[in-house]
């Protein structure tokens, strides 16, 4: 599990209901049929059927109001015990959320000395990846299929017109790997694509 799927594993995704507003504070529930894993796996919370969440506004960074989809972490409740939980840290959805429900998943790439437009203007940059929506259990399901799965790394120098040179480098790589080491054949313009590939054995791959 990389970086990226551990956070996603600490946060949640669930939509407001029964708000209270009073002139100081207000307070509200998550319904729990409505309550996944940022990714969008099931909560796997354990929550007996119909215990909502509970959520304070001291504790959501955006106002509560009915019908709002928050993300956010869970602590237990204390106060009302048996198992529940109440919400912590709660926000808007984020932008790698919103990313991943958009494309049904796909890979986030984050790379060092990034410039303008997504272009890298640098002749060697560290690279990391996540990914999102539902790509990362695609991935293991192929992998327990008996698939080996590697990170397609493609490099390359963009020509005037935007597109990247027919001449560029390629590199395998785990996709367990925190990062890479991206080098480029000239001191230009060079852009970074990342693809997953399956293959019965990496020799097949390479």
């Amino acid at each position: 599990m990389n970086q990226c799927e551990e956070k996603q594993e600490l946060r949640y995704v669930g939509k407001v209901v029964g708000v209270h507003e009073f002139k100081t504070y207000a307070f509200a529930w998550i319904d729990q049929k409505s309550i996944t894993k940022v990714a969008g796996s099931p909560s796997g919370l354990g929550m007996e059927e119909g215990e909502d969440i509970f959520v304070h506004s001291a504790d959501s960074r955006i106002a509560l109001s009915e019908g709002r989809e928050l993300e956010f972490e869970v602590r237990p409740d204390e106060r009302r015990g048996g198992g529940t939980f109440r919400a912590h840290g709660a926000d808007c959805l984020s932008d790698s959320t919103l990313l991943g429900r958009l494309v049904n998943g796909g890979i986030v790439l984050d790379v060092q000395g990034i410039g303008e437009g997504r272009v890298l203007e640098h002749p060697s940059v560290f690279a990391s990846w996540c990914f999102l929506g539902d790509l990362a259990e695609r991935i293991r399901a192929r992998v327990e299929s008996g698939l080996v799965a590697r990170l397609l790394v493609i490099s390359g120098r963009v020509s005037h017109d935007g597109f990247v040179s027919r001449t560029v480098e390629r590199q395998l790589v785990d996709i367990n790997d925190p990062m890479i080491a991206v080098n480029f054949r000239s001191h230009c313009k060079n852009r970074i694509q990342m693809t997953v590939v399956f293959g019965e054995s990496e020799r097949c791959l390479r």
